[in-house]
């Protein structure tokens, strides 16, 4: 997917990853946070299953930070956007997989449900970029019901 960006973009995300993923630590390690749930989290990890991390797009920055270097395998736009982002994900200790609902999705989602038999935990906006914002799309639906593992 990535493939689709010509050699110059892709310099351009690696680029705008190398400048991006610190001043995100650093604005990061300024903010107070309050976590609900991470119990939950780790009740998942603790019987063996892997956990389908799904949240709204506009969310993307706390849980990028909230759980890097954590082995989870996110799902980004194929497009210069979503490249960008992944490779800030990337920086922050996390693996990404390609697709969208307009481009390659079900192949990314069938990545994720490899990724997960694997032993990785997955993420991604149950909502995307075209939104509607705070609608649920089906995709964390299917990968549960294909592989298993809650969401």
């Amino acid at each position: 997917m990535a493939d689709l960006l010509t050699p110059s973009q892709r310099l351009q995300t690696r680029l705008i990853a190398a400048s991006l993923a610190p001043a995100i630590s650093g604005l990061c390690r300024t903010l107070t946070w309050q976590i609900e749930g991470a119990a939950y989290y780790d009740e998942v990890l603790a019987s063996g299953r892997q956990p389908i991390i799904a949240f709204w797009h506009a969310r993307i920055l706390p849980i990028t930070w909230y759980f890097r270097h954590r082995g989870i395998v996110a799902l980004t736009s194929a497009n210069f956007d979503g490249q960008w982002i992944a490779r800030v994900i990337e920086r922050l200790g996390n693996r990404t997989v390609a697709g969208s609902s307009s481009r390659g999705g079900m192949r990314a989602l069938l990545r994720l449900a490899r990724e997960i038999e694997s032993g990785h935990p997955v993420a991604f906006a149950l909502d995307g970029p075209r939104g509607p914002a705070g609608v649920a799309q089906p995709g964390a639906l299917w990968l549960a019901a294909r592989t298993g593992h809650p969401i």
